[in-house]
């Protein structure tokens, strides 16, 4: 890069100009390096902290899927008692919907069956 401006000086400048004008080319080089080694190392610490921040997201939404499972779920599936499921709708409950009783459905991600709870009112 500093040949090429060498090049241009030396075709359009004297000898002194040269000089003056590569070193100040040499410089400001120089501290281009320089601030590209801070944002370098900076990045690199940057990168680290992502990667533990990811790591931690980690960690506690493991620890949320854990409380949300067992003893802690709202509803678990009938048929495999996996607390993954998602609603799909409610329908009037057969023994009790003349008195404004509703099940929720839900459907079960871990084994495709259907449950339906008792909508709890408070």
């Amino acid at each position: 890069m500093l040949q090429l401006f060498e090049k241009i000086i030396n075709e359009d400048g004297s000898s002194a100009i040269l000089k003056d004008r590569l070193t100040i080319l040499k410089d400001m080089y120089a501290e281009i390096e320089k601030a590209c080694a801070e944002l370098q190392a900076k990045n690199g610490a940057l990168q680290s902290e992502l990667e533990q921040e990811r790591s931690r997201a980690d960690r506690l939404q493991n620890e949320l899927d854990t409380l949300k499972s067992g003893v802690f779920a709202k509803y678990v599936c009938d048929h495999c008692g996996s607390p993954k499921l998602t609603r799909k709708g409610n329908r009037p409950d057969p023994t009790f919907g003349d008195l404004g009783v509703k099940q929720l459905i839900f459907s079960c991600q871990a084994c495709g069956q259907e449950s339906a709870f008792i909508e709890e009112r408070l």
